[in-house]
């Protein structure tokens, strides 16, 4: 378990900063202070980078410790959503951006299965139409045969 707690530990930390400062984004009414928050995230982003804190990229983590994170990111979503539990427009704000996640991943995973690129790339090369096998991209015929 000491080796699992080592690398998480980082990136729990991060979650628990870029929660904190998501509740005090959603919380400024002002125009000042939410210009002044977008302003230190920028700087607070560019610091962390410099200073070597920031790892752009995918972290190295086992199956397990990437599904302890998961579990991590939503428990801070949910604590957003109890701070603002009374808040009916920050919660409007959040769930239909938390629609919009969900839907675009979907779409992702399903379009980056490996029939459907191999389908596109050959599509791409011909210039007679090729039906799409993609399950996403489920077209009637007189459709699909015009591109």
């Amino acid at each position: 378990m000491q080796k699992l707690r080592a690398p998480l530990l980082p990136g729990v930390v991060a979650l628990a900063l870029s929660t904190a400062y998501l509740i005090a984004l959603l919380a400024a009414e002002k125009q000042p202070l939410i210009v002044g928050l977008l302003v230190f995230a920028v700087v607070a982003v560019l610091a962390a980078h410099y200073l070597g804190l920031a790892q752009f990229g995918e972290p190295k983590l086992p199956p397990t410790g990437r599904m302890c994170f998961g579990v991590y990111a939503i428990l801070a979503a949910c604590v957003v959503a109890a701070f603002f539990h009374d808040n009916h427009f920050v919660l409007l704000l959040f769930v239909t951006l938390l629609l919009y996640t969900v839907a675009t991943l979907g779409l992702n995973i399903r379009l980056a299965t490996p029939e459907c690129l191999t389908s596109l790339a050959r599509r791409s090369s011909h210039r007679r139409p090729i039906p799409l096998r993609c399950s996403a991209l489920t077209l009637p015929s007189r459709i699909s045969s015009s591109f």
